[in-house]
């Protein structure tokens, strides 16, 4: 699936190992983004929807989340997911 611009597509507040993020099942284009803005994607494993946070996935893609601060790689290319919150709140980027 083509990523889409950000505007595309309506996100949702989040909580992901405690970093507030902004979540969207679609696949956002990078070049898309705002200044000082972070996209990452979420692969489900055999178990759970919400498995590794990654720079990029093609399979098993279960999102993507933005964030205005990096993520650390903390398994050489993906960190686990520990925990993850939706917040019930319909966010936006501000530019």
């Amino acid at each position: 699936m083509k990523p889409i611009h950000y505007l595309e597509t309506d996100f949702q507040k989040i909580e992901v190992n405690n970093i507030p993020a902004l979540f969207t099942n679609a696949r956002v284009d990078r070049d898309s983004l705002p200044k000082g803005y972070y996209a990452y994607d979420i692969r489900s494993g055999d178990r759970r929807d919400f498995s590794t946070i990654e720079p990029v996935v093609l399979v098993n893609h279960t999102g993507t989340i933005l964030t205005q601060e990096p993520i650390k790689m903390t398994k050489g290319d993906y960190t686990p997911i520990k925990d993850y919150n939706f917040l019930g709140e319909i966010g936006t980027i501000e530019n």
